[in-house]
C-alpha cells in the first residue's frame, strides 16, 4: 500500500476549494440580483421624484427680475452650497448647487439692458466638478 505525499495532497485539496469558492459565489450573486435590481430602481424612483420636485421649488423661490448678485446669497439662505460657477458673463450665470446627496445645475439668463434676470432653470448636475463631488462627499 502506498501512502500519498502530503505536499500532493495539499495541493490538490488548495486547488479544489480555490474552484469551488467562485463557482458559489456566483451562485449566491445571482440569486441576490433580482432583489437589489428592484431596490436600486425604487431608491431611484424615489430620488428622481424628489429631484424633480427640488427642481420646481427652487426655479419659483428664485425666480427672476432679480439682478446677478441675489442668486448666491438667496442659494445659500436655502441651504445651498455653490460649488462651482461654470459660466458667467453678462447675459449668463452658470453654477453648481449641492445641499446633501444632491446636485443641481442653476442656469440664469439676464437682459442686457436692465441686468435683471429673464430665466431660471435647474437641471440634474450630469457632469459635477470635483468641488461638488467633495461637497458630497464623494472623494
Amino acid at each position: 500500500m502506498k501512502i500519498l505525499n502530503t505536499n500532493k495532497l495539499a495541493l490538490a485539496a488548495l486547488v479544489g476549494s480555490l474552484a469551488l469558492t467562485p463557482a458559489a459565489f456566483a451562485a449566491g450573486t445571482a440569486a441576490d440580483a433580482p432583489q437589489k435590481r428592484a431596490a436600486t430602481a425604487e431608491k431611484a424612483g424615489e430620488r428622481g421624484k424628489l429631484s424633480a420636485d427640488e427642481k420646481a421649488r427652487l426655479e419659483q423661490a428664485l425666480g427672476t427680475g432679480q439682478d446677478r448678485n441675489y442668486y448666491r446669497p438667496a442659494l445659500e439662505k436655502m441651504g445651498y452650497t455653490v460649488t462651482s460657477v461654470n459660466d458667467s458673463d453678462a447675459d449668463h450665470l452658470e453654477m453648481e448647487v449641492v445641499k446633501g446627496d444632491y446636485s443641481y445645475e442653476v442656469k440664469v439668463d439676464f437682459d442686457k439692458t436692465s441686468r435683471k434676470s429673464t430665466k431660471v432653470d435647474v437641471a440634474a448636475n450630469l457632469w459635477e466638478t470635483e468641488a461638488t463631488e467633495k461637497a458630497k462627499g464623494e472623494k
